[in-house]
């Protein structure tokens, strides 16, 4: 019960972290090749947001909803889970965040971008504007797609619960 617990909660962060980590990796190789006169990145950020990515976090963030209900869940239900969960969070890796808050962090990741990208085009010569524009507007679009599943996910939910509490 344990495991399975873990997996809902935890896996679909792994394909984030390595996406994520290959585009900081991108944006340091291009910082180390260019310097502080990097004009752009958007082009990265443009294929960080293609398919792939988009799919990614479309699928977490469509399964964030649930993931939160079952971390209540089990933290309620299951005392093992819950002093697991309490070692977990005194990790390193969750930055002093509960887990809660960690699975939150890629969904404000996409949420903060388009704005990131904003304020790119405002310190970047003219000619590169259309690029910084077109990876704010991907990015806008993912955020939109990934608030649609989410509430998506949250109103099929409410009908399944409706639905539970008629039949009784």
């Amino acid at each position: 019960y344990l495991q399975d617990g873990c997996e809902a909660l935890f896996n679909n962060v792994l394909p984030l972290l390595d996406a994520s980590t290959r585009m900081l990796s991108g944006l340091k190789r291009r910082q180390r090749t260019q310097g502080s006169d990097m004009e752009s990145v958007s082009d990265m950020f443009n294929f960080m947001l293609s398919d792939s990515l988009s799919k990614l976090y479309l699928t977490y963030c469509t399964n964030y909803v649930y993931q939160i209900r079952k971390l209540e869940e089990l933290s309620k239900d299951n005392s093992q889970f819950s002093r697991s969960l309490a070692i977990l969070e005194m990790e390193r890796a969750l930055e002093g965040q509960d887990v809660s808050s960690f699975l939150s962090v890629p969904i404000s990741y996409i949420t903060y971008l388009p704005k990131y990208l904003q304020v790119l085009t405002e310190n970047i010569p003219p000619q590169t504007v259309s690029i910084e524009t077109k990876a704010a507007d991907a990015a806008k679009m993912v955020g939109r797609w990934c608030d649609e599943a989410a509430q998506t996910v949250n109103r099929t939910e409410q009908l399944v619960r409706t639905e539970h509490q008629l039949e009784f």
